[in-house]
């Protein structure tokens, strides 16, 4: 397993190289102690033109995106959008040894890593991925507190306060200010033009992935943030995390709060905890709550319908609304309230799915029989039954007036009221 090469070296080498003294790539490996092959693909890259625009790759990292659209992805014929997706493909080439079948995402792939480690802290395997890079971070001492990083997050953040915004010169405020102009310079393949936001960015990302639970393509971020969550098993009751809000919610419960010496009781306080330790760069002070620092990142970012920043949070949300599209109606939504109102019948119907998943499974121990017999008798496959059990998709018509005469549903079956809706709905 090739091991990672610590920032602080990057750092130095690209130092090295900068500095113009006729330091060699094999000086610099020499002096630093890492191979040869990596100091020459960190610096030299940065000598060769790029095609697309006819200068210099700024970055190794525009190198690597540029070398990845040159590939072809097998499973689309197209050529790889973006190393992301790329990765993603290469990952679902390897096995999982933990299962024997190929990791379904990235995010897999590396939670597996992370528990193949032991944490020198507990002289036990990292529980996951994001354990692993916060234990890295504590190892590093940030220059400005002469303290250990007390998060991957606050690093972040130091990291990006340290680089210089093209756009203006002067250096970024915050990691979320960097985000945003690293997402202005790529192009939507959609539109055309550079994404307008992170979030729009982020959207584009996860649609151009497989959900391996349907074989098709992810609809939004969030159905995919869903999907990965419930990869994960929740330690608190040995099953998979129903949503990405339960799994979030885990997370802050294993941080204590320096306020109370108590475990944060929930991500919203942990949220307010967090930024009341950032300082607003409008009042020199920190921030007294979670809304005020909504607002004051909202006017930073520029409305594209105006080219003013946005006056408020709510704003900003308006116009994040009317980018995204309403699955229900194949339109952008009109306003936030349409967005919130769709998200809501989301997670009602994601309640009934689980309801409905349950009740099959307990009809199916009631009368003795499995999932193969009822894939048959409704003539689904077994893999249809296992997500209906699941509670990741329900039966539509035909299939589900099947299921309900094999498992001998009839009008006077005791059905929770939720139940009786769904069916009404579906048949």
């Amino acid at each position: 397993m090739p091991k990672r090469i610590p920032e602080e070296t990057r750092e130095e080498i690209k130092r090295l190289y900068d500095s113009g003294n006729g330091i060699s790539p094999a000086e610099i490996a020499r002096q630093t102690g890492v191979s040869y092959g990596s100091v020459y693909g960190m610096t030299r890259a940065r000598q060769r033109i790029n095609p697309e625009t006819g200068k210099t790759f700024a970055s190794q990292t525009e190198y690597g995106d540029y070398l990845t659209r040159q590939r072809i992805n097998p499973e689309t014929d197209k050529p790889f959008a973006s190393r992301g997706e790329y990765l993603e493909f290469r990952t679902r080439q390897r096995i999982n040894p933990e299962t024997d079948k190929p990791f379904a995402s990235r995010g897999e792939y590396l939670e597996f890593r992370a528990r193949q480690r032991i944490n020198p802290e507990t002289d036990k395997p990292f529980a996951s991925e994001k354990e692993y890079e916060d234990y890295l971070v504590r190892q590093k001492v940030n220059p400005e507190t002469d303290k250990p990083f007390a998060s991957r997050g606050e690093y972040l953040e130091f990291r990006a306060r340290q680089m210089i915004n093209p756009e203006t010169g002067e250096h970024f405020k915050s990691l979320s200010e960097r985000q945003n102009y690293l997402t202005r310079q790529r192009i939507n393949p959609e539109t055309d033009k550079p994404f307008a936001s992170r979030g729009e960015y982020l959207e584009f990302r996860a649609r151009q992935m497989i959900n391996p639970e349907t074989g098709e393509h992810f609809k939004s971020l969030s159905e995919r943030q869903d999907y990965i969550t419930r990869q994960r098993i929740n330690p608190e009751t040995d099953k998979p995390f129903a949503s990405e809000k339960e799994y979030e919610d885990y997370l802050v419960r294993q941080k204590v709060n320096p306020e109370t010496d108590k475990p944060f009781a929930s991500t919203g306080e942990y949220l307010e905890f967090r930024v009341r330790q950032k300082v607003n760069p409008e009042t020199g002070e920190h921030f007294k709550s979670l809304s005020e620092r909504q607002g004051y990142l909202a006017r930073q970012r520029i409305n594209p319908e105006t080219d003013k920043p946005f006056a408020s949070q709510k704003e900003y949300l308006e116009f994040r609304a009317r980018q995204r599209i309403n699955p229900e109606t194949d339109k952008p939504f009109a306003s936030q309230g349409e967005y919130e109102g769709y998200s809501a019948r989301q997670r009602s119907q994601k309640v009934r799915n689980r309801e409905l998943g349950d009740f099959i499974r307990r009809r199916l121990k009631w009368i003795g029989l499995n999932q193969s017999w009822l894939a048959e008798e409704i003539g689904v496959s077994r893999q249809a039954v296992n997500l209906y059990v699941a509670g990741k998709s329900t039966p539509r018509g035909e299939n589900l007036r099947r299921l309900l005469s094999a498992l001998d549903i009839k009008e006077s079956t005791n059905l929770p009221k939720s139940l009786e809706d769904l069916i009404e709905e579906r048949l």
